[in-house]
Formats: structure tokens, C-alpha cells, sequence
């Protein structure tokens, strides 16, 4: 039988565990535990999902659905850290009928913050 002893990195934020350190840390940087990654807006009741239609990028013709966070206090249309861990190339700027929009990535503080006192407001309100 062998016994080997090789080094075996833990996320500092969850339970999660990695033979290779550079993993460890690209998974770090990214990890829904981390304190860096927690958004504001991901429970505030202002946040809105709306849906534009965008011109898909191989027919200018054909418009596409796309669903879209909108903060109606501070006037912006906002995506989550989860988008900017997958890469996502163009969304921060898309191209609707109306308008040219701009998204901000959401904040991690934010002023106008309005938690929801109950559950029934977190799940059911926003439907």
C-alpha cells in the first residue's frame, strides 16, 4: 500500500476542497460565500426581472427575448455577479428596441437597500 502526502487546498468561505491551488483560488475568487460576492440587490424589494427584446447578433433583423434586473429607485439596469463569473461577452451592453442599454454590475452596498420583513414579501411579492 502507498501513503502519499500531498497538500489538499479548502475554500476559506465554504467546505469545498482542491488538489491544485491555483483551482482553490480561481474558485475564491468566484465563490457564492465570499463576502466580495454577496450583492445588495440580490434581496432588496426594488429589484425588478424585466423582459427586453435585443437584436440577436447574427440577424439584425430577428429581435431576441433577454430577461434583465432593473432597480426602478436608481433608474439602472444591473446584472449579478453570476454573469461576470461566466463571462458572459456583451451583456453589459445591450442593444433593445428602444434604447441602447447600459447594465451595471450590482453593488455590494448600496443606500437604497429595502429588505423584505418577511418571507411571504422575499418569494411571493415579485412573482
Amino acid at each position: 500500500m502507498k501513503t502519499l502526502n500531498i497538500p489538499i487546498y479548502q475554500c476559506e468561505y465554504c467546505p469545498k476542497y482542491y488538489k491544485r491551488k491555483n483551482a482553490a483560488i480561481t474558485h475564491e475568487e468566484h465563490c457564492s460565500s465570499n463576502p466580495l460576492n454577496i450583492r445588495a440587490c440580490m434581496d432588496c424589494q426594488h429589484l425588478t426581472k424585466v423582459s427586453i427584446r435585443i437584436s440577436a447578433d447574427y440577424d439584425d433583423d430577428e429581435m431576441i427575448p433577454v430577461h434583465c434586473f432593473y432597480c426602478p429607485v436608481i433608474k439602472e439596469y444591473m446584472y449579478p455577479q453570476s454573469i461576470e463569473k461566466r463571462g458572459v461577452p456583451g451583456y453589459t451592453e445591450l442593444a433593445s428596441t428602444e434604447e441602447e442599454i447600459s447594465q451595471k454590475k450590482m453593488p455590494v452596498v448600496c443606500s437604497h437597500q429595502l429588505k423584505p420583513t418577511s418571507i411571504g414579501e422575499l418569494f411571493y411579492d415579485n412573482l
